[in-house]
């Protein structure tokens, strides 16, 4: 019944015992596979392809051949041969004058050709990609005949695959003796024929002798909806108020957030796991268990479960499902998580190729509801279509502390819950910014932060121990947060829009009349981009039963966050690489 997307990715102990070994096939009919090791300065990829003849694997920024870093390989009369190429558009790949490749092995035995090699993470090549912790487009090509010769692929011989390359695992874990299992699932609903449907319910929390602990969260998703079911939440209930009465009337599943939907469901909000397409399964930390059944539990649970049907196919019915691991067995810590950044409000203009948004946690509200030290152990970066960067920042004081996450090639299609090497320190009073970049070239109207696939969103889930009272920290830009008043004020005084075009209307037909208008030339466009780091926020912050937290009417941005994120480690200053030779090309 339940099914997997075609990449498999795998984490297993390599033969040496010591580093971590992951593998994935790249294509649906499992011809190409590569398993792939990393250290701090190098990646190597065994490629085990079906083919007598050449094959392709290359690094793309967008999925296409153009801008790609390309390594073409081939085994003839049992000797391997391996070329750096790269391709500034669709067509024949040209040979890189640097060789920064490095062979150690390659094989053709029974029609599958095999061949190992190691390269730097930064090259400091400018036609080689950077491999860091971003989403990694890797594309593939084999041999449409089988033979050696590099040719034209043909379109059913190629494609594309976004991989985390450089992600970090929890080790494998012995479940304890006494762990068990229980699946949260929707019950054979139907998914409707339009693009976009989040669907909420309530569910019961099965009756526990004590306290719990959550330690690993499955997703089954049902195999036909794969490419329907775009993101399951599982969140609960904390206000310890009964929603029996749903349950005796059998009416338990609602549209979610909006006017049908009860308030005292709409409330449950305090985020359990994450998951979206792409990703897999969620294990905590062996010191650390989301609590069930004592201190710091939720009451209920509520499901969020998104259907992504831009085909409008009819028909379908669902029955996807969480399935949760508990144990008795309690570790150390309660696991908390805190969604970070913004939704409502977010307004990105049309016809621009990279609109940054920034969006806060706001120290006032961790200050409030973080009674002390936090781990940071894991993040879920979440935007919607436009989405080509996420990261999330954290300031202390006025000052950076560092990058808690971020993925510069973000993939709509590939979200997955990411483990930091070490956990990160959260005080009290520290602010996070997420910060989005957009691309809206092939849209015409105006993008707001919304539900849909089509609106946007910037958000940072943060899971960390000991758990706390908070859920959500966020802000609303001012424009958009604090009426149409201050909306109209802010684009005559700011962007220059005249008070005689703009009435009395509210804040997204103002908006919606600026684009009508062809208002947004790339210098307003980079104002309204600029102004979310000095123009005031409205501060949102809510205690895990979605209580509203009063602190403060404004909120503004610590001024280093008008600086450029700090360079990552794997992004070193190649200005002082000494020149190269070319290597030789062959094994």
């Amino acid at each position: 019944m339940y099914g997997r997307a075609f990449l498999l990715l795998l984490a297993v102990c390599s033969a040496a015992g010591s580093e971590l070994s992951q593998s994935a096939y790249l294509d649906v009919q499992e011809k190409f596979h590569i398993e792939w090791q990393y250290t701090d300065e190098n990646v190597t990829i065994t490629a085990t392809v079906k083919t007598t003849g050449w094959f392709g694997i290359g690094f793309s920024p967008n999925g296409g051949m153009g801008g790609a870093d390309i390594i073409t390989a081939s085994v003839i009369n049992g000797k391997a041969f391996l070329q750096d190429r790269y391709s500034e558009k669709n067509g024949f790949p040209t040979m890189d004058i640097s060789q920064d490749v490095e062979l150690l092995s390659g094989s053709e035995v029974n029609g599958v050709t095999t061949v190992k090699f190691t390269r730097k993470h930064n090259t400091c090549d400018d036609r080689d990609m950077v491999i860091g912790t971003d989403t990694m487009r890797v594309i593939y090509a084999i041999s449409p005949d089988g033979r050696d010769a590099l040719s034209y692929h043909t379109p059913f011989n190629r494609g594309t695959r976004s991989i985390y390359l450089r992600k970090e695992f929890i080790p494998t874990q012995d479940l304890p003796a006494d762990a068990f299992t229980f699946d949260v699932a929707v019950d054979n609903i139907d998914i409707p024929a339009y693009h976009t449907m989040y669907y909420c319910e309530l569910k019961r929390i099965p009756k526990l002798s004590g306290k719990h602990h959550i330690i690993k969260v499955k997703p089954l998703i049902q195999e036909e909806n794969l490419g329907l079911v775009h993101h399951i939440i599982l969140y609960g209930c904390h206000d310890s108020i009964s929603r029996e009465k749903y349950f005796e009337q059998n009416n338990t599943g609602f549209d979610c957030y909006n006017a049908n939907m009860p308030n005292d469901i709409d409330v449950c909000r305090a985020p359990i796991n994450i998951w979206a397409v792409g990703g897999g399964t969620t294990f905590y930390p062996k010191e650390a268990g989301y609590p069930l059944g004592g201190d710091n539990s939720p009451d209920y649970f509520m499901m969020e479960v998104h259907y992504d049907n831009p085909k409008l196919i009819s028909g379908k019915k669902d029955s996807s499902a969480l399935q949760v691991t508990v144990t008795k067995t309690l570790r150390q810590y309660d696991v908390g998580v805190i969604s970070t950044g913004g939704i409502f409000g977010l307004t990105v203009p049309p016809r621009a190729d990279d609109f940054t948004t920034s969006v806060f946690c706001p120290g006032s509200c961790t200050r409030k509801l973080v009674k002390q030290d936090l781990k940071v152990f894991g993040a879920f970066l979440h935007g919607h279509l436009a989405a080509r960067q996420v990261i999330a920042r954290q300031f202390r004081n006025g000052t950076e502390v560092r990058t808690i996450d971020e993925d510069r090639h973000y993939d709509f299609n590939y979200q997955q819950y990411r483990v930091f090497k070490t956990p990160i320190d959260l005080k009290p009073g520290d602010d996070v910014m997420v910060q989005c970049h957009y691309n809206t070239e092939d849209r015409t109207k105006m993008t707001y932060g919304g539900l849909p696939t089509s609106a946007e969103m910037c958000l940072t889930y943060l899971y960390y121990y000991p758990a706390q009272d908070i859920s959500d920290c966020f802000t609303m830009p001012g424009w958009a947060g604090f009426g149409p008043d201050i909306t109209r004020r802010y684009l005559n005084e700011q962007l220059g829009y005249p008070k005689s075009s703009m009435g009395n209307m509210d804040t997204t037909s103002l908006l919606a009349k600026l684009t009508s208008d062809g208002f947004w030339t790339k210098e307003k466009i980079k104002k309204l981009q600029d102004d979310h780091l000095t123009f005031l926020h409205k501060p949102i912050c809510f205690d895990n039963a979605r209580r509203y937290q009063n602190i403060g009417s404004t909120y503004g941005a610590p001024k280093a966050a008008q600086k450029a994120p700090a360079k990552r480690e794997f992004e070193e200053d190649c200005s002082k690489a000494a020149s190269k030779a070319p290597n030789s090309i062959v094994g």
